[in-house]
């Protein structure tokens, strides 16, 4: 039985970027940018389908007439020589991917609120992307924290008559931070990131109050903790091997004001999905500008 959409209005301004993978696209639509960036300094990491206990959502073989929110675009998705089109819909407020006939919800326009109000933020951008069989769709919020924004990103596999999520950032890539060594002469933290060991690299003034905080919470027997606190902004670039998906996300350090960046970097290619390095902005601060992020 067809779904249709809500009767409800909702005054997105949505932005919409698709393109194909490089040699996979039947109609190629390229962005024309090359990722640049660091050589790979931890052992790529496969992702595919169930990461860490989480069950992939599979798509339901039902048909949406939503309001397309996305340039359609036709690619040979599942290598048969013949045209598949990948579309995102809007069915009432939930932003679906379509694919000949079968849907999956990607998200709800009211996940996020704005910052400044009770409504829910109705301004989003989205993108969406393909390579062979897998899709990757991008989606930005803004206005809805104090670093400006809320980004996530989702990945997913096209087989003939379903759609399967086989990835999401940050729920699924989220980070857990321990701090190995603190060197006090060279204002620097050693961190542990589960992905390898990575360095933080203080100011002056950060060098202070992070000292300040560590010597409090000593004396009461604790140590400083730092977590994954947003991921506001991310990049999808098509290069030779598929597309390279950067996360951008703020690590905190509870009440203590020192903030860091930290970046994480995937591959998406017709085989599936790889984690192919990490790092934090102060560590490597030239890659900010290469990846097109201020």
């Amino acid at each position: 039985m067809k779904r249709r959409a809500a009767a409800v209005l909702v005054s997105a301004a949505i932005m919409i970027f698709c393109a194909g993978c490089a040699g996979t696209a039947v109609n190629n639509n390229h962005d024309g940018n090359d990722g640049n960036g660091s050589n790979s300094s931890i052992e790529s990491r496969e992702i595919n389908g169930n990461i860490e206990g989480i069950e992939s959502n599979v798509s339901q073989p039902e048909p949406i007439e939503g309001k397309s929110i996305s340039a359609v675009a036709t690619y040979d998705l599942d290598g048969d020589g013949t045209f598949d089109k990948a579309e995102l819909l809007l069915d009432g407020l939930d932003v679906v991917l379509a694919v000949n006939g079968v849907s999956i919800k990607v998200f709800d326009v009211t996940d996020e609120q704005q910052i400044f109000g009770e409504n829910p933020s109705d301004h989003f951008y989205c993108e969406l992307k393909v390579c062979g069989n897998k899709i990757a769709v991008g989606r930005t919020y803004v206005f809805t924290n104090k670093y400006g924004s809320t980004a996530e990103i989702d990945c997913f596999e096209y087989k003939p008559g379903r759609i399967d999520r086989i990835f999401s950032a940050p729920s699924d890539s989220r980070p857990q931070f321990t701090v190995v060594e603190y060197n006090s002469d060279e204002g620097t933290i050693e961190m542990d990131t589960g992905s390898g060991i990575r360095k933080i690299i203080l100011s002056g003034d950060e060098k202070n109050d992070y000292e300040s905080f560590s010597s409090g919470l000593e004396k009461m027997g604790y140590s400083p903790a730092f977590e994954y606190a947003a991921m506001p902004e991310y990049r999808m670039i098509e290069n030779d091997s598929g597309i390279e998906i950067i996360a951008r996300g703020i690590v905190t350090c509870g009440a203590c004001p020192v903030t860091e960046v930290y970046y994480q970097k995937y591959q998406l290619s017709g085989n599936g999905l790889i984690e192919k390095d990490s790092w934090f902005g102060s560590e490597k601060p030239e890659l900010a500008e290469d990846y097109g992020f201020e």
